[in-house]
């Protein structure tokens, strides 16, 4: 049997243990609530944005047809995929090589020389042959998602694998 100081000291410092616990609850709670604001903030915010990018692209393509195809097919080769939309961002980030590269287009468009015009590589060989192989075995995994072969899940598993598998290369 515990004394009255003993048993008191026992009652406060499980108290303070509960109050701990609630306040870190709570502050789940809050960090929890206010990601979620963020996120439906910043979605918000990109709303406007999301469906412009196509309808400018398109425009460009319709106006500009052959200046269009000229710096589509000057960045295809930089893509997260060979052709793809999205630049790869090793690529990207490398400030000196995006400059070069935008400087050639946009001199080549502005002299009129962008119909005889031929950029110089900044890829190996061996890189674009490994981005065409990339996005053929993308292709694949996309018709095995649709075919309903793969989940999406399995498919993105199997791509982060195969990613990893290659660096280690």
């Amino acid at each position: 049997m515990l004394g009255h100081a003993e048993a008191m000291r026992t009652l406060n410092n499980r108290r303070f243990f509960v109050a701990v616990l609630q306040r870190l609850a709570e502050y789940e709670r809050t960090v929890r609530r206010l990601s979620k604001e963020v996120a439906r903030w910043d979605l918000k915010r990109k709303e406007p944005w999301a469906g412009i990018e196509p309808e400018v692209q398109a425009e460009l393509a319709r106006r500009h047809p052959g200046e269009y195809a000229f710096v589509r097919r000057s960045l295809d080769p930089y893509g997260e995929e060979f052709g793809s939309r999205t630049l790869d961002p090793t690529w990207r980030n490398n400030h000196q090589r995006w400059s070069e590269l935008r400087r050639q287009v946009m001199a080549a468009l502005a002299d009129g020389t962008w119909q005889t015009a031929v950029l110089p590589k900044q890829r190996a060989d061996s890189d674009v042959k490994d981005d065409v192989d990339r996005a053929t075995r993308n292709a694949e995994l996309r018709r095995k998602v649709r075919a309903g072969l793969l989940t999406p899940k399995q498919a993105k598993r199997k791509r982060e694998q195969d990613n990893r598998r290659r660096r280690a290369l």
